[in-house]
């Protein structure tokens, strides 16, 4: 029996040793206060307020031989559903194992978050309280400096007896995608290939695939930051039709100062030139499954330019400044010239590419390595275009305004 206790004793020291279990959470109160918040208000408009929140537990372990994550999540609007009725609620956001099978090879897989450079196709969605994850299979190499990921999934949503037919989910059906980055110096590259497949409305064995590839180049070196990126898109949209689309953009940073940063740049997103009515091919880009709320302005009116803008496309030549005082607080603002990339047609006619001038402003405070406060301030000057887009009476312009706090407690 001594003996027992003392392996068993040895046991749990060295698994100790060589692993760790963390128990944490996430509780992210957010009020807002809208006006013209994703689409333009009119004379008859009111000013909307809420709070949402997001609530999460996360339980990780990691270890020399696997890690892995069970998250789950509660999302909920303060007031949307009775005190006294027990509605369900909580769901996985995350749910993943990943195998160490050598030092430089693992294999990750279960409902997971999926996050690559600045998360401009690819993301996490963090600002949405649902935030994205998907199920997938992971495999990820790392060798002499190059790291490559290659990432597989595919939807169903039952158990069938027969067949593979997805339907009531706007979701792919299938994604694959590789994600190849590698150092040089003060150079970074990322090489990226993405197809992911829609199933035809009402046909089992048709699968509409699109593919995405490109290219980034990162450079950094003292006061100095700059970015390229391009991407071309082919294949079938979820309707069927043929894809050309392309995407480019990039900036050039400066830091004359540790506290002080600024970026100017722009970003450019291929769409219809709805005059050449002959074409059948659509060019509008699609930025798959990434988040657009941190490039394109808080206020969200291009959510994503290929539907935000009717197909249109969308041009976007941005200002961004940030600012350190002290350790705990940060200050950003932004200033974003939108336009149409290609022709739309109104009424007969073409009408002004020009859509809004949009200046957004943030605050955020650190109180603790646990605790931070965030508020941000959005305001935008549409055109007449972007009333024909949205809706709605340009005049009345359009604000929002939002409180967010955000505590991440460590249980164990």
């Amino acid at each position: 029996m001594k003996h027992t206790m003392i392996i068993a004793l040895l046991s749990f020291v060295c698994g100790s040793l060589f692993s760790q279990t963390a128990l944490s959470g996430e509780i992210r109160p957010r009020g807002e206060f809208r006006y013209g918040y994703k689409s333009l208000p009119d004379s008859t408009s009111e000013f909307a307020a809420f709070v949402s929140q997001r609530t999460r537990l996360i339980l990780e372990h990691s270890g020399n031989k696997f890690s892995t994550c069970i998250s789950l999540q509660d999302v909920r609007v303060w007031g949307d559903q009775k005190t006294n009725v027990d509605l369900p609620g909580t769901y996985l956001n995350q749910a993943w194992v990943e195998l160490f099978i050598t030092d430089s090879l693992s294999l990750k897989a279960g409902r997971q978050k999926i996050s690559y450079s600045d998360e401009r196709l690819l993301s996490q969605t963090n600002w949405n309280q649902n935030g994205s994850s998907h199920d997938l299979l992971l495999l990820k190499l790392k060798y002499k400096g190059w790291a490559a990921d290659f990432g597989a999934g595919f939807n169903q949503n039952q158990e069938n007896l027969f067949g593979t037919s997805y339907k009531g989910v706007d979701l792919f059906k299938t994604l694959n995608f590789l994600w190849i980055t590698r150092k040089f110096g003060q150079y970074e590259i990322h090489l990226a290939g993405i197809a992911d497949g829609y199933q035809k409305e009402n046909y089992i064995n048709t699968l509409y695939m699109r593919g995405t590839s490109g290219a980034e180049l990162y450079y950094s070196k003292e006061k100095i930051s700059a970015q390229l990126r391009g991407f071309y898109q082919t294949g079938k949209t979820k309707t069927g039709s043929d894809i050309s689309a392309w995407f480019a953009g990039g900036y050039i940073g400066y830091s004359p100062v540790k506290a002080f940063s600024m970026q100017a740049g722009g970003e450019i997103f291929s769409g219809n030139d709805a005059t050449d009515t002959s074409n059948r091919v659509h060019h509008a880009f699609s930025t798959l499954y990434n988040s657009n709320h941190r490039f394109l302005g808080s206020i969200d009116y291009f959510g994503n330019p290929e539907t935000s803008t009717k197909g249109a496309g969308l041009t976007d030549v941005f200002l961004k400044l940030k600012y350190k005082a002290g350790k705990k607080n940060t200050v950003k603002t932004e200033f974003h010239y939108f336009a149409l990339q290609n022709n739309y047609v109104f009424k007969g006619a073409t009408i002004d590419p020009f859509l809004a001038y949009e200046a957004d402003l943030e605050f955020s405070r650190k109180i603790n390595e646990n605790v931070t406060v965030e508020a941000g301030y959005s305001i935008m000057l549409p055109s007449e275009s972007m009333e024909v887009l949205k809706g709605g009476d340009k005049d009345e312009i359009p604000q929002w305004f939002y409180v967010m706090l955000t505590i991440k407690p460590e249980f164990l």
